[in-house]
Order: C-alpha cells, then sequence, then structure tokens
C-alpha cells in the first residue's frame, strides 16, 4: 500500500506543514499589532521588555531622586528666608527697609503658588482623559504635591503677613518747655514724635501689603465658590458622566480649601502687634543682599525643578507604556 493511501492526502499535508513550520504544533497566539506569534518569541519578547523595563526605570528613579533633593534645598531656602524675616521690623534708622523686603518676598511666594496651580491645571487636564488606574494614581499623586507646596507658600505668607507692622497708638507731636529768648521767657513747644513719624511711614507700606494679602483671599474664596458651583452643574450632565468620581473629589478639594482660607482671612483680621526686633540700616541692607542671594539660588533650582519635572513625566510614560507591554505579551501566554 502506498504512503498516500497509508496516511491519507489530508494527513500528508498536516505533515509537510509540521516539517517545514516546526512550531505550528504549538498554539500561536496574536499582538497588539494582530500578528501571530509563537510561545518562543513571545518568551524572548518578554526577557527583551523586561530588560528595557529596568533601564528605563532606573532613569525614572534617578530623576525622581533628583527632584526630591531639588525640592528639599529650595524649601530649606525659603524657610530659611521667612524665618530670618518674620523675627524682624524696621527702626528709624532703616525707615522701610525690612518691610519692602518682606513685600517683596511676599509677591514672590504668590508667583511661585501661581505655577504650582499652573502645572496643577495641566495634570488634572490629563487626568481628566481615560489612564491606566497605574498612571491615574501618579497623576493624583503630582496633584497633590502641588497641592501641598500652594498650601505651604500660602501658609508662608500669612506668616509674613502677621509680622507685618501695624498701627501703634503714638502722640503725634511731643510737647516741652523751652525759653523764649526774644520774649525773656519760658514757653512751650511741639516737635512732631519721631515714632509716630516712624510708625506711619511703615505702615502706609504695610497696610497696603496686608490689604493686597487679604484680598487674594477673599478672591480665592470667591474662586473657589465658584468653581464649586460649576463642578457641581457638571455632575447631571452626560457629557462628564466619565468624570463624576473625578469631580466630586474636586469639589471636596474646594471646599476644604475654602475652609482654610477663611480661617486664614479671620487670623489674618485678628491678628496683634507682632514681637519683632527693630533691627539698624545697615543690618537690614545686609539682610537684603542674603535674600537676594538666597532668592537668586532658589529661581535656579526653580527652573531646573521643573526641567526636571517635564523629563520625569515623560520618562514615567514610557516606563508605563513598557509596563502596559509586558502584562500584554504575559497575557498572551495564558
Amino acid at each position: 500500500m502506498s504512503i498516500f493511501k497509508q496516511l491519507g492526502y489530508t494527513n500528508l499535508i498536516a505533515a509537510a506543514i509540521s516539517f517545514l513550520l516546526p512550531h505550528s504544533g504549538m498554539s500561536q497566539a496574536k499582538d497588539q499589532n494582530g500578528i501571530e506569534r509563537s510561545p518562543e518569541e513571545i518568551k524572548r519578547a518578554i526577557g527583551v521588555v523586561e530588560q528595557r523595563l529596568e533601564r528605563q526605570d532606573g532613569r525614572v528613579s534617578d530623576l525622581r531622586s533628583e527632584l526630591v533633593r531639588l525640592d528639599g534645598r529650595i524649601e530649606k531656602e525659603v524657610d530659611q528666608i521667612v524665618k530670618a524675616l518674620e523675627k524682624v521690623g524696621d527702626s528709624k534708622d532703616s525707615r522701610t527697609r525690612v518691610a519692602q523686603t518682606k513685600g517683596k518676598v511676599i509677591e514672590g511666594l504668590k508667583k511661585s503658588i501661581d505655577i504650582y496651580q499652573q502645572k496643577r491645571s495641566q495634570v488634572r487636564a490629563q487626568l481628566a482623559k481615560h489612564r491606566s488606574d497605574l498612571e491615574k494614581a501618579e497623576l493624583e499623586g503630582d496633584m497633590k504635591k502641588f497641592d501641598e507646596m500652594s498650601e505651604k507658600r500660602i501658609a508662608q505668607i500669612m506668616e509674613l503677613s502677621k509680622s507685618l507692622t501695624t498701627h501703634e497708638d503714638y502722640k503725634k507731636y511731643d510737647t516741652y518747655a523751652s525759653s523764649n529768648y526774644w520774649n525773656s521767657g519760658w514757653g512751650n513747644v511741639q516737635e512732631k514724635n519721631e515714632d509716630f513719624v516712624q510708625n506711619k511711614r511703615v505702615t502706609t507700606i504695610t497696610d497696603k501689603e496686608r490689604k493686597e494679602v487679604l484680598n487674594a483671599l477673599k478672591k480665592s474664596i470667591a474662586d473657589l465658590g465658584s468653581q464649586n458651583r460649576a463642578l457641581k452643574g457638571r455632575l447631571d450632565s452626560p457629557n462628564f458622566a466619565s468624570q463624576k468620581d473625578l469631580i466630586q473629589e474636586d469639589i471636596a478639594r474646594n471646599q476644604q480649601a475654602i475652609g482654610r482660607r477663611e480661617a486664614q482671612l479671620e487670623g489674618l483680621l485678628t491678628s496683634s502687634q507682632p514681637t519683632t526686633s527693630p533691627i539698624s540700616r545697615t543690618a537690614a541692607h545686609e539682610m537684603e543682599l542674603m535674600i537676594r542671594d538666597i532668592a537668586d539660588d532658589i529661581k535656579r533650582d526653580f527652573n531646573t525643578l521643573f526641567q526636571r519635572y517635564s523629563e520625569f513625566v515623560k520618562e514615567r510614560a514610557q516606563s508605563n507604556a513598557l509596563k502596559e507591554q509586558l502584562t500584554a505579551l504575559h497575557k498572551m501566554l495564558q
């Protein structure tokens, strides 16, 4: 009997395919591009992706460490400035130099808050899109960090604002007896009280600075309230159905922030005369130079911090993509 009759035509074709494709006896799986791959190919791919992921995670870890280092140094330097300034005030000699320096620092802290909130808004926009659970957790962590930094800067502004000189009840004039040579007698002479003059000179500046902080707190409360009203309106909209949980989190966050702003507003309105030590013009000038040097360092570190953060976000995204690829490859073997 011929081999064709022994095997049958169908079996012969199967035998030929098996000879030509030695792996065809194993189950095939399709990758994300629809290409069939054998288990051996998948295992080799897993090995390659694992190596790439290990290297990528190393880059992410290095950038994260640098971010922590830069952030720590910035915080140490900002704290140094705030603690140095909140303890001192102006004297008749320094006139308004300390008050002006505090105003500049407060303005710088406000600008940093604006940057933190801009970055947070960018992250919030990314989070609104469909994301994996891993990426969602990472983005939420970034938003939390920006919120924490903003709150810390606001607290520092409050500390400096409470250290600003307030009005004191000085007599406008000092009166004392003096001889009158023209009339060959004695009389009373009035001269402006230097303490009154100095207090008025400084509070002209500090009143303006305090008012700006108070207005900023009031505006923040109003803005957060408006945001919550808009967010509540979105909860019932089908256009935002996929963001419902995120919107509810935003509402809760804003409400908590309103509570903090109201407490800060009340604290500033009821603050008493600060217990600061007046310093000389020379000391005020030296402190101003020191703060200027530290501020320059902070600016450089701040710029570097956000450059590294941008790199970190890109590298982290690449790491997440490799993790997703690895997970898909393992599923192909199941």
